[in-house]
């Protein structure tokens, strides 16, 4: 029996906030291959079971809230209305648009996301719309636009409070017209599109302020989805830190930890302005820690 017959990672991260405040995160990595331990291990906290939904397993759906959700994802994905989906960053809004394609009409077509935020005004024509040969100088070629490269699909239009008003004007005729016109070609060619949005801005505000077309929020808002921030899901705190951990050690084909109950009380404690994103971000830092604790002791027998 070795003197490292058990591999006990007890890791203290202090992370700091803009308000100075700290969690610790301690995770407590146990080899499957390795004897029992003569030191008493840390209390863990319970497993919890796996819980998602089977069109959409990359999210957790635990408590009131993401159930409430899940129904209304259900619901709107069998229509092919456009959707509005509201949320902070970080919290999965694409994850649930992508929910709403599989579980939709358009589920056999591909999926296109685009970052509306990123998108040059003078490159927004031929971005969704496409350009033929000779459009414009250096167009030697037909390209398909973005909208051209969904048909039959969906386009998840991600970060729509942050568009142009040159890139709003432009969605609005697409939408409305189901039909797009390459740059440089005298007709215009139907398209069949489903069309996500998504955003983490005040819409109502930015509309108020004449900074975002009420008549596209009209046409996107047929299904409005609010995804919440993880503050106000804490019971699903276990169940996604043990899934992250879970991922991310399935990827480098490292046993999963457990996490201490002191742990996932720091976990449940804090507020998470970075959501999810946040969460997985942090326990991909502890997982690694861990692991790397326990490979070093691997070979001390």
């Amino acid at each position: 029996m070795g003197i490292f017959a058990e591999c006990v990672v007890d890791l203290y991260r202090h992370i700091e906030l803009a308000e100075t405040r700290f969690i610790d995160i301690g995770l407590q990595m146990r080899s499957p291959v390795l004897g029992s331990s003569a030191d008493a291990p840390l209390p863990l906290y319970p497993r919890p079971a796996p819980q998602s939904a089977e069109y959409m397993p990359e999210m957790v759906v635990a408590g009131a809230s993401m159930k409430k959700l899940m129904e209304e994802v259900q619901r709107a994905g069998r229509m092919d209305a456009p959707a509005l989906i509201q949320g902070e960053s970080g919290v999965g809004k694409e994850l649930v648009a992508r929910a709403l394609h599989r579980l939709g009409h358009h589920a056999r077509g591909p999926f296109i996301p685009i970052n509306c935020a990123a998108l040059a005004p003078d490159l927004i024509a031929s971005e969704l719309f496409g350009h033929v040969r000779g459009a414009y100088t250096g167009a030697y070629t037909h390209q398909g636009g973005l909208f051209e490269a969904a048909d039959g699909g969906t386009l998840f239009l991600d970060e729509i409070g942050e568009a142009s008003p040159e890139l709003q004007a432009a969605l609005l005729r697409a939408i409305e017209e189901g039909q797009i016109r390459p740059v440089g070609s005298a007709r215009s060619r139907k398209v069949n599109v489903r069309i996500v949005a998504a955003t983490n801005s005040d819409l109502d505000a930015s509309m108020a302020q004449g900074a975002f077309r009420r008549d596209l929020y009209y046409r996107l808002s047929g299904n409005v989805l609010d995804v919440p921030p993880l503050r106000r899901r804490r019971g699903d705190i276990p169940h996604l830190a043990y899934a992250l951990a879970q991922w991310e050690t399935r990827q480098k084909g490292d046993p999963c930890p457990g996490i201490t109950r002191a742990a996932m009380s720091h976990l449940q404690a804090y507020n998470w302005p970075g959501n999810v994103r946040e969460l997985l971000r942090e326990i991909e830092r502890a997982v690694t820690a861990a692991c790397a604790g326990w490979k070093s002791t691997e070979g001390l027998h």
